[in-house]
């Protein structure tokens, strides 16, 4: 199996993320960032088991990040900074154990932050 990468990033898409965006289980780039993007984060994304790099940032995605999240155990990068995103941040975060960069930032989260955000040793740059 070969390696894919996504970017379409910078236009003006619309609509929602389809939940078939599961089906790219060889994706590992997907940049989706600075569109008009709707809707939430499908819970499908989470069986994109090799994920390295997810930029969704500067977009309308609302509803809760899904815990489903955790799953991508390989993600080095999670931007979804400048969304509509609301709710707590999952506790499921704490898996992602290779991320490096996190950015949550410029959207209507609530709560605490999990302590399980404390437990990423590799996290260089985290933009709560």
């Amino acid at each position: 199996m070969h390696r894919a990468d996504l970017f379409l990033q910078s236009n003006q898409f619309t609509g929602a993320i389809p939940t078939t965006i599961g089906e790219l289980g060889n994706l590992y780039n997907l940049n989706i960032s600075d569109n008009k993007i709707a809707g939430t984060v499908p819970t499908q994304i989470g069986m994109m088991s090799k994920l390295r790099d997810a930029s969704m940032f500067q977009n309308r995605i609302g509803g809760r990040i899904p815990g489903e999240i955790g799953y991508l155990t390989d993600l080095l990068a999670l931007y979804l900074d400048s969304n509509r995103l609301t709710g707590p941040i999952p506790t499921s975060i704490g898996k992602l154990t290779s991320l490096v960069d996190l950015r949550l930032r410029a959207n209507k989260l609530t709560g605490t932050i999990p302590s399980e955000v404390g437990e990423l040793k590799n996290l260089e740059v985290c933009e709560l």
